[in-house]
This record gives structure tokens, sequence and C-alpha cells, in this order.
């Protein structure tokens, strides 16, 4: 049993972690509630917690130390478009099949707005994600920064840099009273990238404070999976920077990185952007 907050692996039986001492819970495919370590359905929507969990990112492929995250987050990491459609499809017929229980619909929103960004739809993303945080910041307030930081993301790749920001503000906010370190580092991600869109150069003291903020967060986490995206952001700082040999070997460095996470797809999006 993997602790969600430091990694550390525990017995099964475990209620608590023998390394960090937090509370150990099962996240549920179906729905993203959370679930006492020992249960075999979850609470929220009665789904399975074992024979139907939905591939993770510790799934074949998954490098030791990354975050547990459903299908859809995974799919979305990897830049797989398919199988986060695939997965948004199935989270939808689990919705539909147990009578379209908000805090159900609220997860299915957000593995659309998961598979649309994938896809590079990020328009598209817009409207599964705020539905999403509408649903979740109802029913299930713990899932809330999630559904904000996957907005955040949509917002800034369409282009509408002070809703990112504002939104990837709320996201963080969020995230830390939910404790879900990992969608706070992306949203802290999303405001750097806004700010840095934005402002240029002006914005490196407030993009750096939130790039470290992320690092601080993969470190505390273990989330190694955010590892390459940091490069990819810190990327962006120093191209605003001028930094024309810090921006390349960064994004080579992104570029391993997904490949040691076994996201050839990211690897391959990288490489093409380098050799443009």
């Amino acid at each position: 049993m993997r602790c969600a907050m430091c990694q550390a692996e525990n017995l099964a039986d475990s209620l608590f972690c023998t390394e960090c001492g937090a509370k150990i819970e099962v996240p549920c495919a179906a729905c993203g509630g959370t679930n006492p370590a020992a249960a075999k359905f979850c609470r929220r929507c009665g789904a399975a917690l074992v024979a139907t969990q939905q591939p993770t990112l510790d799934s074949p492929g998954r490098r030791p130390g990354s975050p547990p995250a459903a299908g859809r987050e995974a799919y979305y990491y990897a830049h797989d478009a398919e199988r986060a459609l695939a997965s948004a499809r199935q989270a939808q017929e689990i919705s539909r099949n147990l009578g379209e229980p908000p805090v159900l619909v609220g997860a299915a929103q957000l593995a659309f707005g998961c598979a649309h960004l994938a896809a590079g739809r990020a328009a598209d993303a817009i409207e599964p994600a705020r539905a999403s945080l509408d649903l979740h910041g109802r029913a299930n307030k713990a899932n809330a920064g999630m559904s904000a930081a996957l907005l955040a993301e949509a917002l800034l790749q369409t282009g509408d840099l002070s809703a990112a920001q504002s939104t990837a503000e709320e996201a963080i906010a969020l995230c830390r009273r939910s404790l879900r370190a990992v969608y706070e580092a992306a949203a802290y991600g999303v405001l750097a990238r806004a700010l840095l869109r934005r402002d240029g150069a002006a914005a490196r003291a407030t993009a750096e404070a939130a790039l470290a903020s992320v690092a601080e967060l993969i470190e505390r986490t273990g989330a190694k999976t955010l590892a390459p995206a940091l490069c990819e952001w810190r990327a962006e700082l120093a191209a605003a920077l001028g930094d024309t040999s810090g921006r390349a070997e960064l994004l080579l460095q992104a570029m391993q990185g997904y490949e040691e996470i076994a996201a050839p797809l990211q690897a391959a999006r990288l490489k093409k952007e380098m050799n443009a």
C-alpha cells in the first residue's frame, strides 16, 4: 500500500503511513473519492476498488515515486489522447449505470477535459472542466482542486492569461486545503507560465517563486511524473529571459524525462518542437 503523501510502501492492512504518519486512503478510479485503506468498494459510488481500477501511472512503464492517478490523468500526462478519451467514455458509462450521481458526473467531465487537452483541443476542454469544478465544488470538495487545475491549464492554452492566472490561484488554494499536492504543483506551473506569457521577463521573480514551489512539492511527494513538465516550464522562463542555450538544455532534459517515465508521445512532441 503506497502512501499518497510520501510514496512510502506500507503493509496492505496499514491505516497510517509508517514513514510520515499520514492517513492511508485508497482513491476510487470511478469517482475520484477517497476510501479507508481496507475498503473493497468505494463508499461514495460503490465501485470496486481492486478489480475495476482504471490504469494508473503505477501500471507498467510508471517510474517508482511518481504519483498514483486514475487513468484519465495517466493518459493525459502521457499525451495519449486515444486512451484518455476511452477512459472518459468509460467513466461516463459508469456514471450513467449508477444513475448519474453528481460526484460521478463530475469525474466523467474531468476525464473528458483531460482527453481534450491530451488531444490538443484546449478550447473544448474548458466546458467539461468548468462543469467538473462546479460539480466537485458541490458534491466532492476534495477533488475541486483537480478540476480547477485542469481548467486553468485549458484557459492557459487558449490564451486567456488573466483567467488562467486567477483560476490557477484558486486551484492552488483548493489543493492546499484538500492536500492534493500533485495538482497544486500543476497549478503553480500554470501560474508561472501565465505570468511569463503576459509580462515576459518582468515576471521573472514571481515565475521563479512559482516554479520553486513546484520543485518543492515534487520533492516532498515524490511525484516524479511532473519532473519533465517542470523542465518544460523552466525552459519557458529561460526563453523569456533570452537564454536560448538554457532553454534548449532544459527541453532536452524534459524529453529525456518523458522517455524515462514511459511517455513516448510527450517525448516525440518535444523532439518535434526542438527540431522545428
